[in-house]
């Protein structure tokens, strides 16, 4: 029996493309995809699809701000 190296990967992606993102990988053949949603340390990050769409539109322009103060540090070529 051969042996071979292997890494752990964790894939994180929207919820609309996870069914497509397995399938893709189950074609390739080369993961094996367990789910670690019941192993998670952090069980809140369980809630990120429950956020409302008004309170994600409220923080915009607090992000738009922090963005433009932080472009002021960026190195120029």
């Amino acid at each position: 029996m051969a042996v071979c190296k292997v890494k752990k990967v964790n894939i994180f992606t929207h919820l609309e493309l996870k069914d497509k993102i397995i399938e893709e990988l189950q074609k390739a053949g080369c993961v094996q995809i367990i789910d670690v949603t019941s192993k998670l340390k952090m069980p809140g990050l369980l809630d990120f699809d429950t956020i409302n769409n008004t309170e994600s539109i409220s923080a915009l322009p607090e992000v738009k701000y922090c963005i433009d103060f932080l472009s002021n540090f960026e190195d120029k070529p």
